[in-house]
Parts: structure tokens; sequence; C-alpha cells
């Protein structure tokens, strides 16, 4: 394990503490392009913390050549037993963090030379209106990119039928998150509240910290993107376009047998009503009332009877903010 100190000196008058988390895992087919994308920021003051996740590639030899080039000193943990995901990898990387504003890195993406300035801009924005004790998620667009770094769609949010402005309320997170953690910000009151990550109840770290903002602090977002999103089919998450072409393959021919798609559509809304559940449980005596009705009642639809979980997902604002994925949800849930 290479550990080294970091640099306490850091320039108070550009930024406040700033960590990149980077989580890897047998990464090295695109790092460089990532490491590069880091060294090209046009804010530089910032502590990159890397915990590799017992790679068997050439994924610590490429950080080893490339840590000396960062401005402050590198902390590298190299696990010595795997952490199980990416996820429980980055929540052992937020467990550990202490800035006043953390962005979390994947190790396949390349960030823009100014998505650092642009979101810390923002964040010092936010928090003069709100105070640094407000629990604070930014994200951003991205454009995504395939294997070979070519740009095959222009806007994550576009992809994903998603409209920012409509994605930032509560009842709608706890169905749709309508970010990537790899493009966003979370500030230090919101780290020490959603670091206990219950990996084995939520599908992501970014979501987890997503509603925890939700209820009680502050989501708002960044209106361009910020990094080049990789796909290229070893994701540890595979998104897929939003398309009506895709929810026909969904149904399926009328002719065919509906308990497969109907048991997806009620599978992933068992998902989301199970890793609602946690916030509950850690924030029983924080959460504001009108929140932990809403996050009540949408764990209960559960239990609901086929036209009052439709009623409650509906009414409380529980719905996707597209046309495509509302219809599976209201002829499958």
């Amino acid at each position: 394990m290479i550990n080294q100190p970091l640099s306490s000196a850091l320039d108070s008058s550009v930024v406040r503490t700033v960590e990149v988390l980077l989580a890897t895992y047998n990464s090295a087919t695109y790092l460089v392009p990532l490491i590069e994308s880091l060294l090209a920021q046009s804010i530089q003051n910032f502590r990159l913390i890397i915990s590799d996740d017992c790679s068997t590639d050439d994924t610590v030899a490429i950080l080893q050549r490339y840590l000396p080039l960062f401005r402050h000193p590198v902390q590298l943990h190299v696990r010595s037993t795997q952490s199980g995901s990416a996820m429980a990898n980055f929540a052992g990387l937020m467990q550990t963090s202490n800035a006043d504003y953390v962005f979390l890195c994947d190790a396949d993406d390349i960030w823009h030379p100014d998505k650092l300035e642009k979101f810390l801009a923002l964040a010092r924005s936010k928090e003069a209106a709100l105070g640094s004790n407000t629990p604070m998620f930014l994200y951003s667009d991205a454009r995504i990119i395939n294997g070979y770094g070519i740009v095959t769609h222009p806007s994550y949010w576009r992809y994903k039928k998603i409209t920012p402005a409509r994605c930032v309320a509560l009842p709608r997170l706890l169905i749709c998150a309508p970010m990537l953690g790899c493009a966003a910000l979370i500030n230090r009151a919101l780290v020490q509240l959603a670091a206990n990550v219950p990996v084995d109840r939520v599908t992501g770290h970014d979501w987890w910290a997503l509603l925890v903002a939700a209820s009680l602090g502050h989501v708002s977002y960044l209106d361009e993107a910020t990094i080049d999103y990789r796909i290229h089919g070893r994701n540890a998450s595979q998104p897929k376009e939003v398309t009506f072409s895709r929810l026909s393959q969904l149904a399926g021919p009328y002719s065919m047998r509906l308990s497969g798609p109907i048991h997806e559509v009620r599978r992933r809304l068992a998902i989301r009503q199970r890793q609602a559940e946690p916030l509950l449980e850690q924030f029983a005596n924080r959460l504001p009332d009108a929140t932990r009705v809403i996050i009540e009642r949408f764990v209960a639809t559960r239990d609901q009877s086929f036209f009052a979980r439709r009623f409650t997902l509906v009414g409380n604002g529980h719905t996707y903010p597209d046309v495509t994925r509302n219809l599976a949800m209201m002829l499958f849930c």
C-alpha cells in the first residue's frame, strides 16, 4: 500500500479544500485519458484520493507513473481484499473524506477542463445563499462517448429523456435518478450524512447521496455537460437510452406472455422502495414531518392495490420525467 501524506497548504483565496475520489478496478484500458483530463483542469488546487480494488492489470502501474505530476501529493490505497463492488469502493472513499467539496470520479470518463471551476463556482453561490451546513448535491449533464472516445450522444439528459428542472424534488428523485455521480459535486455537510452507504439496499452510492440531499438539504444542477461519459459495455452500470422502441421491447407482442415485462417493472419499483427505507431508519429524528410522510407513502405503495398504488404514485409526484417510462409503470406496476 502506498500511503502518501496529503498537503495541507491549499490556496484559500481560490477555493476551500477539494477532493477528487477515484475508484479503480482493472481500469487500465481507459485510465490514461481520465488522468490526463484531471491534470488539465483549470483549477489544480485539489487532492486526489484513489482506492484500487485489487486490480490485476496495469492500473496501479499507470497510476504510479502519473501521480508525481499532480500539484498536491496523492493518496493511493491499494486494497488487500476486494470491496465487493464499485459502490462499496466509493463508499469507503466517502467515509475517509474530510474536504469541503468532493467529486466522485469514475476511471473511464474524461473530464472537461473547466469542470472543477464551474462546479465550485456554483457551490460557492449556493452556499452563500443557503449556508455551508446545508447538505448539497449538485449535478450536470454529460456527453456520451464510446470505447474509442467518439461522441455518440451530445447529452445524457436527452438520452435518458431527463428535464433537470423537473428533477430536483424528492418525490421524483425517489423513482428516478437524473444524474451521474461522476458528473456531480457533494459538499462536506452531505458527505458527513451520506457516507454510511447501505450498500446492500441501494442501487448506488451516488443515488443514495442524492436522496439524502433531497431529504435534508438542497439539490440543484449545472445546465451543461462537464464530462464525457464513456459507455463501453463493461460499465459498473449499464444505462440504456429511453425510447418508445425500448418500451415496445419491454412490453412485447400481445401474443407473448406479459409476465416478463410485468415482473421487470415491478422489480425496478421494488428496488426503489427498498432503497428509500434507510432514509427513514438513518434519519428518523432529522427528517421534516412532510418529508417523512413522502417517503413513508412511497414505500407503502408495495402493499397497495392496483388502483391505489397508481393513485399514490401519480398523486404524490412519484413519476418519471418522460412519457415512455411512466407508461410502462402505469401498465405493469
